[in-house]
């Protein structure tokens, strides 16, 4: 499953790149491989920072308190239905 997927975000970096630089007329296919390696890498650092993240989260305890704030309006109607 997880080829799948690696393969699928790869195939799918390399046909981007690859209609960016062919519009651009600039296509070499080893610099979009290597674009492609480095664009799967960066996707790869994320799956630990988001694991951490969602586990920090759960095991902290909430150190916000939030209190209702009561609002004192000015005593206007402010609705424009006909009286």
């Amino acid at each position: 499953m997880t080829d799948l997927a690696v393969t699928l975000s790869f195939t799918g970096m390399l046909l981007g790149l690859r209609r960016v630089h062919k519009s651009q007329g600039t296509f070499l296919p080893r610099v979009a491989l290597l674009q492609g390696l480095r664009g799967t890498l960066y996707m790869f650092h994320w799956l630990p920072v988001i694991a951490s993240t969602t586990a920090r989260i759960s095991i902290r305890p909430k150190r916000l308190k939030w209190v209702k704030t009561t609002h004192q309006g000015t005593g206007e109607i402010w609705l424009d239905v006909p009286e």
